[in-house]
């Protein structure tokens, strides 16, 4: 019996395209201070998807987080972000995944911060309704954003973003 509903699970999100939603989700993110004593934690953004489906087994979709959601554990540095961000006139960052092979945990995306866009390369993985991922950002190829510093302490140039989510039919 749990052959069968094995089967007819996979059978459902291959065989079609399945539109999908996400149930629950958060986004989190790393940066290294510079000198290097200093890890910067960032938490609690949430995603929304647009057009999230898979189709002849490969993921698509088009996501985006506000950027206000996003807290470090100190209220000075949360405004410092989103100033830096300017996130009341971009308040979404965005990411687009054309076709990524459901049997391949590499993605390639285009992730736009500010009016910045840039392609991205990171590992995504699809257990069941589970999706966790993850990917490296330079601060430098996003020039409108720049590495923020603040009394000789700055943000190293790369910033680990990793993703958590439960997605479901829609």
């Amino acid at each position: 019996m749990k052959t069968l509903i094995l089967l007819t699970t996979i059978f459902s999100f291959n065989a079609f395209a399945a539109s999908l939603k996400i149930k629950k989700s958060e986004v989190s993110w790393v940066a290294t201070g510079y000198p290097g004593f200093l890890s910067i934690e960032g938490s609690g953004g949430k995603i929304t998807a647009e057009h999230l489906k898979i189709e002849d087994n490969y993921l698509s979709g088009y996501f985006k987080v506000l950027v206000k959601d996003f807290k470090t554990g100190m209220n000075l540095r949360d405004q410092h972000m989103l100033n830096y961000l300017e996130s009341e006139t971009y308040p979404y960052a965005y990411l687009k995944i054309d076709k990524k092979p459901l049997n391949s945990q590499v993605f390639k995306g285009y992730l736009q911060i500010k009016e910045n866009k840039k392609v991205i390369v990171g590992n995504l993985e699809i257990k069941g309704s589970k999706v966790s991922g993850s990917f490296n950002i330079n601060l430098n190829d996003f020039p409108a954003i720049g590495a923020p510093s603040w009394r000789g302490i700055s943000i190293a140039d790369e910033v680990t973003i990793k993703v958590n989510a439960d997605i479901a039919h829609d």
